[in-house]
Order: structure tokens, then sequence, then C-alpha cells
């Protein structure tokens, strides 16, 4: 990357956090007035077991367009602004879990609320980004310099702006990009809706096992769309008009590993469940190891974790972590690492 590309990608992160789409999913007279940051991953529960000293770690991208690890604060650790306070509370009451929490058994209602909050920090990150990258467009193509100098501050030092780099193909792309994405996830956003609203859970599938006597050292909680199952036998092709989401929860408790998996009914995912029978424990946690870093990047880790980290394990991680999912691969295509 170029060091200009890499300013202007720095401060459009920046200003992506700081002109945060605010929302309540869940909007009624019930609302109460202010919307808060919500946690895609229990913060009083699961974070609570990973943190160190009020902080976690999570996977960013150097200047150089290498993988970092980066020390975040646990109270910006996988939030978004898509609650207000009392539905945040009221919705997911059922999977606010404790350390005296039995969890051997999930419901129907849990496996959706699992869900749904996967789904719902996705669906916020891509209105987000449609939000931002839209007043990026109009004030390029409006040459509206004031607001410009609000993301680009450092254009005001700039003898001249250049224009064409700023209203380019990437930026026009990449609302296409957020927009299509949108658009993919919006069904599965009003069925999961349905269903709550409703008490009718019959439209969602899911899977959870424990990884005994191993808390894992990292927790996940992503709405992805993975090109391929365990196997290598496609499941997603990008080029039709239905793409098939799966959630994935993965998050210690005590000294176990939960891990939940969740769909729709009309995509084809029981194989997942199947294939993670046939393993034996070492390798499940290879295979879900590979297949979070493949398609995940709400992934948060603990420092103690990262420091333990050797060169060789680290570089398994970027291979596979900077991996493109638009393509064809196979979790087999990948060294083998563990994340446990």
């Amino acid at each position: 990357m170029t060091n200009d590309i890499v300013k202007y990608l720095e401060l459009f992160k920046t200003y992506y956090k700081r002109s945060a789409h605010q929302i309540c999913f869940d909007q009624n007279d019930d609302c109460s007035e202010r919307i808060i940051r919500s946690h895609s991953i229990q913060n009083s529960f699961i974070l609570d077991q990973i943190e160190v000293d009020n902080h976690l770690s999570i996977i960013d991208y150097a200047s150089n367009g290498k993988i970092q690890f980066k020390k975040i604060g646990r109270n910006n650790a996988s939030t978004f602004t898509g609650f207000c306070s009392h539905h945040d509370s009221s919705i997911f009451a059922p999977i606010d879990f404790n350390q005296a929490s039995n969890i051997s058994n999930i419901t129907p209602e849990q496996f959706v609320l699992f869900y749904y909050r996967t789904l719902c920090r996705e669906y916020w990150s891509k209105l987000n980004a449609i939000k931002v990258f839209n007043i990026m467009s109009k004030a390029s193509k409006e040459k509206d310099i004031d607001t410009l100098l609000k993301i680009y501050p450092f254009l005001k030092t700039e003898k001249s702006i250049n224009w064409d780099f700023l209203n380019g193909e990437i930026l026009e792309m990449a609302l296409l990009g957020q927009s299509m994405g949108a658009e993919d996830v919006e069904p599965y956003f009003e069925s999961l809706r349905y269903q709550i609203k409703n008490s009718k859970y019959h439209h969602t599938k899911g899977i959870h096992f424990v990884i005994p006597s191993k808390a894992s050292q990292f927790a996940v909680s992503s709405f992805i769309s993975p090109v391929c199952d365990f196997d290598g036998n496609k499941r997603n092709n990008f080029a039709s008009k239905t793409i098939h989401f799966i959630g994935l929860n993965i998050f210690p408790h005590n000294n176990d590993t939960q891990v939940i998996i969740t769909w729709h009914r009309k995509s084809n995912y029981d194989c997942l469940g199947e294939q993670l029978e046939k393993m034996d424990t070492a390798e499940k946690e290879i295979q879900l190891s590979k297949f979070v870093l493949a398609h995940s990047e709400n992934i948060v880790f603990s420092p103690d974790f990262i420091s333990n980290l050797d060169q060789d394990r680290t570089n398994k991680i970027e291979k596979i972590f900077t991996g493109t999912t638009m393509e064809l691969f196979k979790l087999s295509d990948y060294e083998d690492v563990s994340l446990f």
C-alpha cells in the first residue's frame, strides 16, 4: 500500500467509528431514549473470562497490509449501536448467561436469539458502511470541502485536492458491494424478527456441542456465508440470488468451550453437524479454528493468548485470515493451526 492510501484508510476507519449508524432494530413505543453500544459477544459473562486488565486483542491490518494483533478496551470489543437499552436487555435475556448457568441444553428460542444477535451486528455494519460511503460519494461528487475535511483533516494543508482519487471506482464498488450485501442479509433479518415476535422458531436449525476441559481463550459471534463445508464441498454460490448464512458462536464457559452453529432451515448446512460429529476433539479444534479464521472478523482474543503465540503459528493464522472467501477453497488448502 502507498502511504497516501494508508493515510486515507486510517482516517476513513476513524470517521466510520465516529459516525456510527444509530438505530434500534426493534424500534417501537417501548424503546428507551438512548441507543447503546450493544455487545455482540456478551460482556459481563464471556469477555470477563478472557480479558486482561480490561483489555482484549483483535486482528487488525497494519499499514504494510500485514495483520497485527491490536489491544482494545473491553467496552469497545464487538460493539454496535443497533439497539436501545431496553430492547438490548429484554430481547437477549434468554441468552445472557452467567457462570452458574446450565448451558447443556440450548432451546429453540435460544438458537434463534444467538442467530439473531450475530445477524444484527453484521446487518448494522453493512448499513453503517452504506451510510458513510454515501456521505463520501456525495461530498466528492459535489466537491463539498467542508464534509471532506471532517473525514480527511490533512486535506487542509494540501495545495490541491485530487477529486478523481476521492471519487474513484474503489469507492463506488465498495458502496455497491455493501448495498448488495445488505440486500442478501435483509430476508434473514425479517425472518428472525418474525420468529422472535411470534415465538415460532421452526425456521431456524442449530447444533450445539461442547469441547470439554478446555476453555477457549477467544470468543466469536459471526454471521457468515461459508463457501465450503468442513469436507470441502461447495455450499454457497455468490452468483446466485440467494446467499446462505450461518450464525457461529464460540465462547468459554467455566472449564469448557461452547460451540453453537445456527442456520435457516432452507439452507443446506445440516452437514456441518454431521461432519463435526465424526471428528475427534483434536480434529474439531483444528477445523473450527481454520473455519473461524477463514470466515469471521468478529473475534476477540485474550491478550495472554496472543503474547504466547510463536512466529510459526502467527504466520499460519495470517495466511488463513487474509485469504478471500470470494474464491472457492477448502480448509484443507491451509496448514493446520489451532486456536485452542
